[in-house]
């Protein structure tokens, strides 16, 4: 495919309020099908956004996310890179009739993803709900974590939560596993190792708990004895 069909002018679209600027990168066709039949293209963009309003943490990875989890014809699958602050490529994989068409839907797809980041937060709550079952607040997997420990007169039962970066006790393979397929999923931003606790003592069977990126819930990723 040629860089003249990827209309090579720069574009500006948005993330919220900040200016994002599209640099077509080239492209290729694949996979070709029959005549007149679609045809499987792959396309490379850069993207920068504008240095004023500034773009959040926030926004950036619900702009990246989105992108990943997004699966409408005539998408087969798209990924941004941020190596930049403000900058990132992007590579979409798409179904169409020619080159211009390719270069259109994937225009189009990342305008939506750009312009629409409180459905880049719904899409990732439904798939985190999808994957790991019902999400929660911080304060109800404080309450379902101490609900693990039986009841004792006079003790307050509840979780003590640390930073899986500074949690200092052995992590069994399995727990290691499921953190790590939740890292690579870019539906979380934080992860803890929540410790049912009576009062500030801690006891046993561990969880590891996670927020879903740009939203106050939790989804529990694992436990262990």
């Amino acid at each position: 495919m040629s860089d003249a069909s990827l209309a090579a002018t720069k574009r500006t679209l948005h993330i919220g309020h900040t200016g994002l600027t599209w640099i077509p990168l080239g492209g290729s066709g694949g996979r070709p099908g029959a005549p007149g039949q679609v045809r499987t293209y792959t396309l490379a963009v850069r993207v920068i956004a504008e240095l004023y309003p500034p773009l959040t943490n926030q926004r950036r990875w619900a702009f990246q996310n989105a992108l990943e989890l997004s699966r409408e014809h005539p998408l087969i699958r798209a990924a941004a890179r941020w190596d930049k602050l403000d900058e990132a490529t992007v590579t979409v994989e798409c179904q169409a009739r020619d080159a211009a068409a390719a270069a259109e839907a994937a225009r189009a797809m990342i305008r939506r993803t750009a312009r629409l980041p409180g459905q880049m937060l719904h899409e990732r709550l439904e798939h985190a709900a999808l994957v790991y079952g019902p999400l929660y607040t911080l304060a109800e997997v404080r309450q379902r974590v101490g609900e693990v420990l039986p009841r004792r007169l006079g003790y307050v039962r509840s979780a003590m939560l640390e930073p899986i970066e500074s949690y200092r006790e052995r992590i069994p393979d399995h727990a290691l596993l499921k953190y790590d397929d939740a890292v690579q999923s870019g539906l979380f931003d934080k992860f803890w190792v929540a410790t049912p606790t009576y009062y500030q003592e801690r006891q046993v069977d561990p969880w590891v708990v996670a927020e879903v990126a740009g939203a106050d819930r939790w989804a529990v990723i694992a436990r262990w004895d």
